[in-house]
């Protein structure tokens, strides 16, 4: 049996749709996993909070288990490991590359703390080798997941989404500037407005709202400087949207180099030969590669390997 420490599934974030595709995984695969603590969506935004409401809690469960191994989703949630005393193998699942908390969330300790972390556990693993290299840490790299593909009704428009913060937004603000006869929407939590007679901007959208929405899309653009692996722009591949990409990040982990881009001029011609384009079957089996079932199967190989 293996022991999770759960991603706390936030309100603000990716993590809900992320234990959703792990829990997927473990029941396709017919796991003996224990989840902890209980689903619950996170309001509060303080670390430490979390730490003081999960964290014994958390090692009661672990020690009352007695489990084959123990995974770590969350690293915050295996801050006082040294005090288990496990006889188990441990496992870090590292998400986020060095540098992100401190440059976008106003967090520096962050890397710190986790290259103090990866010396007291049994493995660690990453979900790219872009999260592992930037700490320079030797992983394993499990990758992003997909949901099934599905091809929808097209509408001829390229779209954008995330928070504006980190996702260098100001880049793409210039090329629908510079393509005024193409149609572009923008999908963000943030508030935006319209800066284009171009462009369509979506503001202050739900997940669900955001998953309904992206169907009409042909393409999907990131500029994004920071990208640990992907999940936004995977989202609109499983709804047959082309994904056009920068090499940089974890991006080339994932896609070929058809869906690269590396200067505002490639971009804007692939877009123009993407809203042509109708063959999506390279976008099935991309989605096929990255499904919660063959993603966990290989997560948990490594845990008790």
């Amino acid at each position: 049996m293996i022991y999770v420490n759960r991603l706390l599934e936030t309100e603000w974030g990716w993590s809900k749709n992320y234990m959703k595709f792990f829990e997927q995984g473990i029941k396709e695969n017919g796991y003996d996993v224990v989840l902890y603590p209980e689903r619950e969506t996170i309001k509060n935004r303080d670390l430490l909070y979390w730490l003081k409401m999960y964290g014994l809690q958390a090692y009661q469960e672990i020690k009352k288990h007695k489990p084959e191994c123990v995974l770590f989703l969350d690293p915050m949630q295996a801050v006082d490991i040294q005090m288990l005393e496990l006889k188990c193998p441990t496992v870090l699942l590292l998400h986020v590359a060095k540098g992100f908390y401190a440059d976008c969330l106003n967090v520096p300790m962050y890397d710190s703390y986790i290259e103090w972390l990866s010396t007291k556990v049994t493995k660690v693993l990453a979900l790219s080798n872009y999260i592992g290299r930037s700490y320079g840490i030797t992983t394993t790299p499990v990758y992003s997941f997909a949901e099934p593909f599905e091809d929808n009704k097209k509408e001829g428009y390229v779209a954008w989404a995330g928070a504006l913060k980190y996702r260098n937004f100001e880049e793409f603000k210039q090329i629908v500037l510079e393509m005024p006869d193409v149609r572009f929407r923008v999908f963000t939590q943030d508030v935006v407005d319209k800066f284009a007679p171009n462009v369509e901007v979506y503001n202050r959208l739900t997940s669900e709202e955001y998953k309904e929405r992206i169907k009409g899309a042909n393409v999907i653009l990131s500029t994004a400087k920071h990208e640990t692996f992907g999940y936004g722009i995977m989202e609109a591949v499983s709804r047959g949207a082309f994904p056009l990409v920068p090499n940089r990040a974890c991006y080339p982990e994932i896609y070929s180099r058809e869906f690269f881009y590396c200067s505002r001029e490639e971009a804007k011609l692939k877009i123009r030969v993407f809203l042509e384009e109708k063959d999506k079957e390279g976008l099935r089996e991309l989605c096929d590669k990255y499904s919660p079932k063959k993603i966990v199967k290989k997560i948990m190989e490594e845990c008790v390997c």
